[in-house]
């Protein structure tokens, strides 16, 4: 492996950890704080 080709590559695997810490962060994010209720016209089960 040459020394361009090895640098290539540390250069991508940082930038692709990078990436997936810098996503890391919306992640975590806190809303909906409560539970979230889905509202459907239908009755359970019907219409088949």
């Amino acid at each position: 492996m040459s020394n361009c080709t090895l640098m290539k590559s540390l250069r991508t695997s940082a930038l692709c950890m990078l990436s997936l810490w810098a996503g890391s962060g919306y992640a975590q994010q806190e809303w909906p704080n409560k539970a979230v209720h889905l509202v459907v016209g239908f009755a359970p089960g019907g219409g088949t």
